[in-house]
């Protein structure tokens, strides 16, 4: 392991066994912290996410950070230690600033934790309805989309729970999309993308899904 990973490592535990000195009184906002300075080619920082399926893991580049992780991940800088041991920092790292740096917040640690349980559970939510248990049916589409709303409207008129994901906002969304697509062999490129009770339909079939919902679960 390279001595620049150890050092971030070493000042991470640091902060948690000897935490820094504050004066008594109102804590800073935070404005006035140091915060570490996030680029694609920023030096000395180790970067740690949360997978899809709940693990933790690290690396030192920002490149090498999944696109679908990247709306919350914690930033360990060999400059600037965490606030305090309760606290870290958090980059959005999905869109770049003007200056080509990501945005970077303060974190309870406590609630970055639980973000594994969060997509723990959000991975298993979506397995059980790629795999056809239950009857509430997944679509992926956009705002703009004027299928993806008929779809939303035919299985709100058939009484169907639905899931609905704008894959131009959410990343992981759009990773499931084509994760469902490849299991089948399609290609992507049109929307909605519909998966329900295990079968996966491209556009809105309102025949297909007709002929879905007579056939029964």
């Amino acid at each position: 392991m390279r001595a620049k990973y150890l050092l971030i490592v070493c000042m991470m535990v640091a902060s948690v066994a000897f935490p820094a000195c504050k004066k008594h009184g109102t804590a800073a906002p935070d404005a006035a912290l140091a915060m570490p300075e996030v680029r694609d080619d920023s030096p000395n920082l180790l970067f740690t996410w949360v997978t899809d399926d709940g693990a933790f893991t690290m690396a030192e580049r920002a490149e090498d950070v999944p696109p679908t992780v990247r709306d919350a991940v914690r930033v360990a800088s060999a400059m600037v230690p965490d606030p305090d041991p309760d606290t870290v920092f958090v980059a959005d790292m999905r869109v770049r600033r003007a200056d080509g740096t990501y945005t970077v917040v303060t974190m309870g640690r406590a609630s970055f934790d639980r973000t594994a349980v969060e997509r723990r559970k959000t991975r298993a939510t979506a397995a059980e309805a790629a795999s056809g248990e239950g009857d509430q049916a997944v679509i992926y589409g956009a705002s703009w989309c004027g299928p993806c709303h008929q779809a939303q409207a035919w299985f709100k008129g058939a009484g169907i729970a639905f899931v609905d994901h704008d894959i131009e906002e959410d990343p992981a969304a759009r990773a499931e999309m084509q994760a469902a697509l490849e299991r089948v062999g399609r290609g992507g490129g049109s929307i909605p993308v519909i998966v329900w009770r295990g079968k996966v339909f491209v556009g809105f079939d309102q025949r297909g899904l007709e002929a879905m919902r007579s056939a029964g679960p």
